[in-house]
């Protein structure tokens, strides 16, 4: 009988494959491999601290952290005795983690250190149900005295994580592999608590395994109860889809409190038996991405698009043939076609290597639709990707297709509201929402999604944007501003763009753009600036988003092109509030703060003195006011 939770997927894992890879840390520079066993081992050892420490069926634990083999053992420890792990955003503000862990009712939490802890110690008082604190990584703790405080190693009994060595590097040192962390635990320790072993195999696929927060674009914080059935059936259907085996290297980067990482660094994982790639720090992602090659590559639009920009200023800073060459292989004007096998030669091969994508089997982009010139660019170097279509309440994969099409994963079923909302239906969809998200499943077990789409005969679905963010111009003209922000986003100048249009006479935007990208162009012109607001309000800078957004204007219908817009003289913030953990706009929020900005691009007030600058779109260069 197949495993049907997620620490028993583990447990088959480790009988069936003992010696596979399940992940790679890199420490010190240094990728260290942890084994299917000594992954079981580590997590029954954290099980077993956890239920001495008084964890207990349905309790739930707060898991914050980077990404850290301690962080994936906890969590499938706190499943194995009997709990709810809570993945929380690591980067958080105290008052957004106090906001999630009272909406979760968390009794425990799981921390990596002292930056963790101190946000809680300054939360303590407004936490009054979280008993006790436990963090793996005691830099800069010895300090910290207070008894709400525990370190791993002290529940588990084990040394501290940061000491221990991988199996490889133990090889590689002469060491035997149960001098460090991959042993499994004494016999005298397994005894003391016998029941979490035994509860590897006994879990009940309908227990809630997990409490995964949305992002919150559209202003609260939301979360959904997911069972260890929801997580499994979702990650078997997407497994199943698209070929994913125990050959598909993963990195995981994108935040562990997400979704759409827990669906693959976890679920997907252990069903699939891939290795999961932890990188060292945020700082070296894009290295470690390189280093590892993964098969399997799960991103923002974002870091798509970031990766496209990296790749573009590398040809244009090519010599005349090799770009006439790549202009060629992606089917700009102007290139020659090369034969196939010596443009893999080459161009393709040379690109992907790059970025670290020589290897990538299956590539998907998840949230907002890409550009579709992004999406061809990949494609013509070699790179299959694709659109994933995740919902936090489905338990992750829901449908993948091209770009902002897709077809239903095996399971799932979906279908338009009269309002064009779609609606899914399946095994992964949660039935239960804390807090002001229990309006999230319609009584018919459909879940509402708040997404606006179009459906073709055949099934595909086509997401347009958020049904709360469709507007009408007083002459009553339908805008759907993600259409327009996704053509003004192709431009790598534009890192952010707000359309705005309700109830308005046309459409204007609120841009923020690009500075790393910007200033590497002003630099190449002899213009030197030293902050993000001098270069955000240079004429040239100005007259440069101008042209993205004529750029734009030309793919739309008269009705719906920008009129005028405004560049914003500093970057958006997630600890601000104008971005989500995940670095998608809350636009309502943005609005707001710019509110004078906004009066002002549609003739309310007087032109600003400082800050942003009203740019007028038409025929002529633009007129700055």
């Amino acid at each position: 009988m197949a495993a049907e939770t997620l620490p028993a997927l583990l447990a088959e894992r480790a009988q069936h494959s003992p010696k596979g890879v399940a992940l790679r840390q890199k420490r010190h520079g240094i990728w260290q491999e942890i084994t299917w066993s000594d992954h079981l081992a580590n997590v029954r050892t954290i099980a077993q601290g956890l239920a001495r420490l008084g964890v207990r069926p349905r309790d739930v634990v707060a898991l914050i952290g980077e990404h850290r083999a301690e962080w994936l053992a906890s969590e499938l420890a706190i499943q194995a005795a009997g709990g709810i792990a809570a993945p929380l955003f690591a980067d958080a503000t105290p008052s957004e983690l106090d906001n999630m862990l009272r909406l979760c009712e968390a009794r425990f939490a799981i921390v990596e250190g002292q930056e963790q802890v101190d946000k809680l110690l300054e939360s303590r008082d407004r936490l009054p149900s979280l008993e006790r604190v436990v963090y793996w990584d005691p830099r800069g703790m010895r300090p910290y005295t207070d008894p709400w405080l525990r370190p791993l190693w002290d529940v588990t009994g084990q040394p501290p994580p940061v000491t221990r060595v991988s199996r490889s590097a133990r090889a590689m040192e002469g060491q035997p592999a149960s001098a460090a962390g991959g042993a499994a635990p004494s016999a005298s320790a397994a005894a003391t608590v016998p029941v979490v072993e035994a509860d590897l195999s006994s879990l009940r696929a309908g227990a809630v395994a997990e409490i995964i927060f949305s992002p919150g674009a559209g202003g609260a914080v939301r979360a959904a109860r997911l069972t260890h059935a929801n997580l499994v059936s979702a990650a078997r259907a997407m497994v199943a889809a698209e070929g994913l085996n125990a050959n598909s290297e993963y990195v995981s980067f994108a935040p562990n409190a997400w979704i759409g990482d827990r669906a693959f660094a976890t679920a997907a994982a252990l069903v699939a038996g891939f290795t999961v790639n932890l990188p060292e720090d945020a700082e070296t992602v894009l290295q470690d991405i390189q280093e590892i090659g993964p098969r399997l590559v799960v991103a923002s639009p974002h870091l798509w698009q970031r990766l496209e920009t990296t790749l573009r200023t590398r040809i244009a800073g090519s010599g005349r043939l090799r770009r006439a060459l790549c202009r060629g292989v992606t089917g700009e004007s102007g290139g020659p076609r090369l034969p196939r096998p010596l443009a893999e030669l080459l161009i393709r091969r040379p690109l992907r290597d790059h970025v670290g994508l020589l290897h990538a089997r299956q590539a998907y982009s998840t949230g907002a639709s890409l550009p579709n010139e992004t999406v061809r660019f990949y494609r013509a170097i070699g790179v299959p990707l694709k659109q994933l279509y995740l919902l936090t309440a489905a338990a992750g994969p829901t449908a993948v297709g091209e770009n902002n099409m897709g077809r239903a994963l095996p399971g799932v079923t979906m279908r338009l509201a009269a309002d064009g909302e779609v609606l899914v239906q399946g095994p992964g969809v949660a039935g239960a929402h804390p807090g002001d998200t229990a309006s999230a499943n319609l009584p018919d077990g459909w879940l509402s999604t708040g997404d606006l789409g179009s459906m073709a005969g055949d099934g595909t679905l086509t997401l347009l944007d958020r049904v709360t963010n469709v507007a009408r111009l007083v002459d009553g003209t339908r805008v759907v501003p993600a259409e327009i922000e996704r053509r003004l986003v192709a431009s790598p100048y534009i890192q952010y763009a707000i359309v705005l249009a309700a109830d308005r006479p046309y459409p204007a935007a609120l841009v923020a753009i690009d500075g790393s990208v910007v200033g590497a162009w002003a630099e190449q012109k002899g213009t030197s600036v030293t902050t993000y607001r001098e270069l955000s309000q240079l004429p040239d800078v100005q007259d440069l988003v101008r042209q993205a957004v004529q750029h734009a204007n030309a793919e739309l219908p008269a009705g719906q092109r920008v009129q005028r817009f405004a560049i914003l003289d500093r970057e958006l913030s997630a600890d601000d509030g104008e971005l989500t953990r995940l670095r998608t706009v809350r636009r309502t929020t943005v609005a707001s703060r710019w509110s004078d900005v906004v009066n002002t691009l549609y003739g309310g007030g007087s032109s600003p003195t400082a800050g942003p600058r009203i740019v007028a779109m038409g025929r002529e260069p633009a007129t700055v006011t």
